[in-house]
């Protein structure tokens, strides 16, 4: 679950519980790589960490799946919460990831299978294990995410400031 809430009248250091309002859940299909870090960049969007659901080698192919949220860095804009119906909003540059195009760009990009009609617009990144923490480095904007390999090998991804998504680790 991520949850948003509302700082308390009395103290400004601490959240109301009656405020609490969920703006995004899924399922996790195993108990190991759950991610979990969240931060806001210093683009003002939140950043959520997910595992690919757990398990050795990605059963489900959760990571590589741009229609699941598993396995990825997410993207979301909490600042756009308008009314009940709406959870969050995506940064404006990826709002039409995921809408069905027909033109000669989305035939170009199906020929070499980068189209993806069905994708999440929330997906910054995508093809991680278990990017269990990840951090910007203050003065660059840089993003730096550990993720944590099969039984051997750790790796450290980065991503420069000002990229706008859709990178697959």
């Amino acid at each position: 679950f991520i949850v948003r809430y509302e700082v308390s009248d009395d103290d400004p250091n601490v959240a109301d519980p009656e405020s609490a309002r969920v703006l995004l859940t899924f399922d996790q299909p195993y108990v190991n790589h759950n991610g979990g870090t969240i931060h806001f960049g210093p683009d003002g969007y939140l950043y959520i960490a997910t595992g690919d659901g757990g398990l050795a080698g990605d059963p489900y192919d959760n990571a590589q799946n741009r229609r699941e949220l598993l396995g990825k860095i997410l993207r979301i804009d909490v600042s756009q919460i308008e009314g009940a119906a709406m959870q969050y909003g995506v940064p404006e540059s990826r709002q039409d990831i995921g809408r069905t195009a027909y033109s000669n760009v989305a035939r170009d990009q199906a020929q070499t299978n980068e189209y993806h009609p069905a994708q999440r617009s929330e997906i910054f990144a995508y093809g991680l294990r278990n990017p269990w923490s990840f951090s910007f480095d203050p003065e660059t904007g840089d993003l730096f995410i550990p993720d944590v390999g099969q039984n051997e090998w750790e790796e450290i991804n980065f991503v420069p400031a000002g990229f706008e998504g859709d990178l697959n680790f």
